[in-house]
Formats: structure tokens, sequence, C-alpha cells
């Protein structure tokens, strides 16, 4: 079959149909009326994709998270610091 801007690869089986003989399934996949008819949901392409996708999500979600606490103690830690040192004695060079 020769390549038309109308043909598309089928997800399921990953033949290429023409425009006639496929469908969009709900999550944007081309499917052939074979592998509908097979019953053919959703490529585990896309499960990965998504999974892949998610775990990024979450992954710099929760390093923003991190690295905020860690702002915050830190800038805890420095304030008690300085509050609870006692001040530098004065030097005799100073005072007249």
């Amino acid at each position: 079959m020769p390549e038309t801007p109308r043909s598309r690869n089928c997800s399921g089986c990953g033949k290429q149909v023409a425009h006639k003989e496929y469908r969009r399934n709900r999550y944007g996949e081309y499917v052939c009326g074979d592998c509908v008819r097979k019953g053919f949901r959703f490529s585990k392409g896309r499960t990965f994709r998504r999974l892949a996708r998610r775990a990024l999500t979450v992954g710099w979600q929760l390093a923003v998270r991190v690295g905020i606490a860690v702002l915050l103690l830190a800038g805890f830690y420095f304030v008690m610091n300085r509050l609870t040192d006692p001040p530098a004695p004065a030097t005799e060079a100073l005072l007249p």
C-alpha cells in the first residue's frame, strides 16, 4: 500500500492501514478494524510512557519539596545559632 497522507500505522498490529480502515481510540491511538474486532484497548507503549511521565513529575515535585525543606531547616539552624551564641567579648584595644 503506498503511503498516503491519510494512512496511519495501527497501534495494535503495527501494519499501515488506509483512512477507511482505522479508528482512533479514546487514547488517541489509531487502531485497524481487525484489532478493534479482536478487542484491542490500548498499547503497552502508551502505558509505559504514561508511567515514565508520571514518575518524572513526581520526582521533580519531591526534589523541589526536599530542597525547600533543606533550605528552611538550614535557615532555622543559622538563626538559632546566632541567637544562642554569646556575643564576642570586647577587647581592651577597642576601649578608650
